[in-house]
């Protein structure tokens, strides 16, 4: 395991501990014990807050540009909002499509077969 500083203490957790069959990670500074999975997790949580919840910024642009698109598919016209996507088709440039035409050509540029079997 790569050095990961403690959420609590700040130092380096890295001893691995077996406890009931699981592997956990402990800090031997305040003995905080972390599973891997639950340590990736408190990380992603502690990077947001720092960065001033980006997901929560990017929400809101993704609303405003979908309005600013008309808010229907551009492809059957689906008007739900809570299904559209932005599809990038270049650095500055989206398509406005619902989720199944945004899927349809997703599958089109990888070569899927377009039949259902």
């Amino acid at each position: 395991m790569s050095e990961l500083p403690c959420f609590i203490c700040g130092s380096i957790v890295y001893r691995e501990v077996e406890l009931h069959g699981e592997t956990l990670y402990k800090c031997d500074e305040c003995g905080k014990l972390y599973e891997l999975g639950e340590y990736l997790k408190e990380k992603r949580l502690n990077e947001q807050r720092e960065t001033g919840n980006k997901k929560q910024y990017k929400g809101v642009d993704r609303l405003r540009k979908v309005i600013e698109m008309g808010s229907k598919c551009e492809w059957c016209g689906f008007s739900d909002v809570r299904a559209l996507q932005l599809h990038h088709t270049s650095e500055r440039e989206y398509l406005l499509l619902c989720a199944n035409c945004h899927c349809i050509l997703h599958a089109d540029q990888r070569g899927n077969p377009s039949e259902v079997l």
